[in-house]
């Protein structure tokens, strides 16, 4: 695996401001040679920059600093599923700075209803493996103003859908031969909301009865 230290913010930031200046080009769907040629030639020139910007640090494969963005595009996603969820809408989280800057380059696929991981789902940016997933999931989501039911709920939601976007794309076989501790954790999760749903029930009703008599 092509593993690394996390970017810091400036890192962050430098990386982001560099794809801003060529967004058009990297979050071109298009599966044109053409396109697809100027958008290797545009990330091996993001890394030679990047490195260039920061001479002090361990230097960066085009496909870790793809991998750090896809995080950041991850992060907004995340946010959005917050907003956007079923339930109890919790407070928007506030946004970093370079989740601020990420939003802006993705607005218009966003506003299209467009997968946030088009961009490398047709260019993968490294093999398959389930490492791979459980990295996604030491990235749930973990806000201590969210209640934990929600807050399970929500992780075991954005875990799914991120795996089945991988599946999707192809770089894993199934979601049962990856993750069955996830899926089982899903189907407990279900079971206490039926559980919790049905308990519910049952006090309204007993006060119900208790009223009459």
């Amino acid at each position: 695996m092509d593993r690394a230290a996390p970017l810091s913010q400036p890192q962050t930031m430098a990386l982001l401001n560099l794809i801003k200046e060529r967004v058009s080009i990297v979050h071109n769907k298009s599966t044109a040679p053409g396109i697809l040629e100027a958008k290797k030639r545009t990330w091996e020139e993001i890394v030679l920059k990047f490195n260039a910007l920061n001479p002090d640090h361990q230097p960066r494969s085009s496909k870790q600093l793809k991998r750090s963005y896809e995080h950041v595009k991850r992060k907004e996603y995340k946010k959005k599923i917050k907003v956007t969820g079923g339930g109890c809408h919790p407070t928007p989280p506030k946004a970093t700075e370079e989740i601020a800057l990420a939003a802006s380059m993705m607005t218009v696929d966003l506003a299209m209803g467009n997968d946030v991981f088009e961009t490398f789902n047709q260019e993968p940016v490294h093999d398959s493996s389930a490492a791979d997933v459980y990295e996604l999931q030491e990235e749930v989501v973990d806000d201590p103003g969210v209640p934990g039911p929600h807050r399970k709920r929500l992780e075991i939601e954005v875990m799914m859908d991120d795996i089945h976007k991988l599946e999707k794309a192809g770089k894993v076989r199934t979601s049962l031969d990856l993750q069955p501790s996830l899926l089982t954790e899903a189907g407990k999760s279900q079971q206490e909301h039926r559980k919790e749903t049905h308990s519910g029930s049952q006090t309204v009703k007993r006060k119900l009865q208790h009223h009459l008599l």
